[in-house]
């Protein structure tokens, strides 16, 4: 099998970033009675998704880590080991203000999309609150 490229790792992040961003429109289109039962799936979608973020920032190379020397990317990769080996620590309120308060996650895409080659009209949009 070839070994991947900082492109597939950050197309890989690209790709989570639109999942969470996806997540979290369905998760506020829900009503309030309904967004309460949803929250432990939804709590574990964004945790999942930022694991898959942690383990592509976890395998770019430090030059193209370069492209976004505003991106935390030890803080990304230390996320993601703690929601790996820590879970029964996970506090969901911060999962959730990771994703929705953090404006690292739209850094992150903007670096990664640079890496990956994407032109910025492809990239995904956060949802409106």
């Amino acid at each position: 099998m070839p070994r991947r490229t900082d492109a597939d790792w950050a197309a890989d992040i690209v790709a989570a970033v639109a999942a969470i961003y996806s997540h979290q429109a369905s998760h506020r289109a829900l009503p309030d009675a309904a967004r309460s039962s949803a929250e432990p799936m939804y709590v574990d979608a964004l945790t999942y998704r930022l694991m898959s973020v942690g383990e592509a920032c976890k395998n770019l190379s430090p030059e193209a880590r370069a492209f976004g020397p505003d991106v935390p990317w030890s803080d990304i990769v230390g996320l993601r080991d703690f929601l790996a080996h820590h879970y029964h620590r996970r506090d969901p309120s911060i999962v959730v203000a990771t994703v929705e308060h953090d404006e690292d996650l739209g850094t992150l895409l903007s670096a990664a999309a640079v890496i990956a080659g994407i032109p910025p009209e492809l990239l995904p949009v956060p949802p409106t609150t």
